[in-house]
């Protein structure tokens, strides 16, 4: 057994497991999962060169490989490059895997093993969600992952195949493959998700449809597996405190489910932007920036982070192209496994293990319809050993490979261009990492009250992060602004000009590289409102003209708005002041927020009503004939 298939699977294991902790760019869990990925890749593709390189040439492959290559594109015209990159580093797990699997001289086995250390850790979160729903009586369980629905959709990935191998898996294996599928679907009902529940359905409908004389040769085993199932869902349905007991009967019925009727506004929202930006997009992974200004009133509950339909907020991004390349991408994997199967003996074992994984695939697929599914690392490290296994699963006799046989010489450049390339990249993770974990530190020693600590690790920042990172930049402008607005006895008139010049320039450098991000325009506003007026004469106009493209940008950016009308208070424009707050109110606002709002009204009202009844023109006196 040769050293490769053995770590490969452990690295892929390994990095699928920092994977479910990654819920965003600033969770630092992003890098050691890519620094495994690309690990096991070497390990995969290095002895092979200097043996025969095998290369997949089918139309699957190649089409994935052509949408990766036009999300790599787009960073070239991404508004905020560095949100893109994070997510660009994210998304290239699926290539990754897939490719490095496909390449291997004995892929088939690494594959097999891969799978079965990936379902068991989807086996132990499974596990975790029970204990959540039991023990911790959470209506939803989601476990490590940002929510049940992702939560569901991993279940999914795990339960499909299993369910496909265990129609003709040894008698022997089967107690064990029954059991962590009853386990496997409880925790599903445990998320309490409608469309985990919804894309199951569809891959057991895929694998009746494909498996029929398997399911007619194992007639016991397969009633048995269905009244098991029926039983758990009847349990969860009636006997426990589940969501879906509410949530089932309105599923697609807007005027009654709040999630429909929001899902459908997001979409809206999200095709206006994709109509306003159609060709090239926002930018890779920066939806969530432009997303608050096109949002409908409709949307009531979400952040604002995710369209909830992958290929339109694919589409939002990068343009119409990436929705067309995603389509194309899942017909050609859909058409390998079909045209597989028709060429599979309908008693092969290879035609359960085809089915499996194309349910698997088509069920992540759909669900990415009404969630955001492949912004996910986790999913995107299992999808491609999926589609990785359903490419060696569909060949016949190598002939969807090319093999390359290459002279030493070759063999020596290829190996050398294959380091520098994953050196690069892994350059590139660490120093996205890096910049986020000094920044963490730096806002770490700033709440100590260390000003020196602080700005020694935003100059670390600033030293390693990648020139798009100006999280850095835009946290030491906040400590200027701070200073502008308290300069204390320590400081001259002369210094607080120099931190208003500094402060000036660092959000200028960082509106070049984030000219989305409604944070710097509420930084340069309170610049403006506490800087005196010898230095910016004009600096009241100019304050009001940056909080209202602050809000503009974001109209949730609930500070921006409650600093801007305490401002307009001190400048006795109460009408304004009582409006700003008053559209504040009819947007979706944390519970602070809310209150601080409404607060803020209520001091306001007197005002109003005095200024009111001064303006008001005097009844004229009646006389007595």
């Amino acid at each position: 057994m040769n050293l490769p298939a053995l770590t490969a699977p452990f690295l892929i294991a390994l990095a699928f497991g920092a994977a479910l902790f990654f819920h965003g760019a600033y969770d630092l869990a992003y890098a050691p999962a890519l620094g495994c990925l690309l690990a096991a890749a070497l390990f995969l593709v290095l002895p092979d060169i200097w043996r025969d390189l095998r290369l997949p040439r089918g139309a699957s492959v190649w089409l994935t490989l052509g949408l990766w290559t036009y999300l790599s594109l787009s960073l070239l015209w991404s508004t905020v490059p560095f949100a893109s990159l994070v997510t660009w580093l994210n998304l290239s797990a699926l290539p990754l895997v897939m490719l490095a699997l496909l390449c291997t001289s004995n892929g088939e086995t690494i594959i097999h093993r891969t799978l079965a250390a990936l379902c068991l850790i989807i086996l132990a979160i499974a596990l975790f969600v029970l204990w959540q729903f039991f023990a911790e009586n959470v209506q939803r369980a989601s476990g490590p992952l940002p929510n049940p629905n992702n939560t569901a959709t991993l279940i999914n990935l795990a339960l499909l195949p299993l369910l496909a191998y265990s129609l003709s898996a040894p008698k022997a294996q089967k107690p064990l493959l029954v059991a962590a599928l009853a386990i496997l679907f409880a925790a599903l009902l445990a998320t309490g998700s409608r469309g985990g529940l919804l894309c199951l359905v569809a891959g057991i409908a895929l694998l009746a449809l494909t498996l029929r004389l398997t399911i007619r040769t194992q007639q016991k085993f397969s009633v048995g597996l269905l009244t098991g199932a029926v039983l758990i869902f009847v349990g969860f349905y009636w006997l426990t405190p589940t969501s879906l007991s509410e949530s089932l009967p309105i599923l697609g019925n807007p005027a009654a489910d709040a999630s429909s009727f929001e899902r459908l506004a997001i979409w809206q929202a999200s095709w206006h932007i994709l109509r306003d930006h159609w060709l090239g997009g926002t930018g890779l992974g920066t939806f969530y920036l432009y997303y608050p200004t096109y949002r409908l009133p409709g949307d009531a509950v979400s952040m604002g982070q995710w369209a909830h339909f992958d290929a339109l907020q694919l589409g939002t991004e990068t343009g119409i192209a990436a929705i067309l390349l995603f389509y194309g991408v899942a017909a050609a994997w859909l058409m390998r496994g079909w045209h597989g199967l028709a060429r599979t003996a309908t008693d092969s074992p290879r035609r359960p293990l085809i089915a499996g994984c194309m349910a698997a695939l088509m069920a992540l697929t759909l669900h990415a319809h009404i969630e955001f599914q492949f912004y996910l690392l986790a999913n995107l490290i299992l999808a491609g050993t999926l589609m990785a296994a359903l490419y060696f699963l569909t060949d016949k006799n190598n002939k969807s490979f090319t093999t390359i046989a290459l002279p030493r010489r070759e063999a020596f450049i290829w190996s050398a261009s294959l380091l520098l390339t994953a050196a690069l990249v892994g350059l590139t993770i660490a120093s996205a990492a890096g910049g986020v974990h000094f920044l963490k530190s730096a806002r770490s020693e700033l709440k100590k009250g260390n000003l020196d600590g602080f700005i020694g690790y935003i100059e670390q920042a600033r030293r390693y992060a990648p020139r798009s990172f100006i999280d850095d930049e835009t946290q030491l402008a906040g400590l200027y602004v701070d200073l502008v607005a308290n300069p204390g006895a320590q400081m001259t008139r002369e210094d607080v000009r120099a931190a208003y010049k500094d402060a000036l320039q660092l959000l200028e450098e960082a509106e070049k590289a984030n000219p989305a991000w409604a944070d710097i325009d509420h930084k340069r506003a309170r610049l403006y409102a506490f800087i005196d007026d010898q230095t910016e004469p004009n600096r009241r106009s100019k304050a009001r003209a940056a909080w209202e493209s602050a809000l503009k940008k974001n109209p949730l950016h609930y500070r921006a708005r409650e600093e801007y009308a305490r401002f307009l208070l001190q400048q006795g424009e109460v009408e304004t002041a009582d409006r700003i707050l008053t559209d504040g109110l009819s947007h979706p606002l944390n519970r602070q927020a809310h209150t601080t709002f409404t607060r803020l009204r209520q001091q306001i009202a007197p005002l109003i009503a005095a200024r009111q009844n001064y303006l008001q023109p005097s009844s004229p006196a009646t006389t007595n004939p």
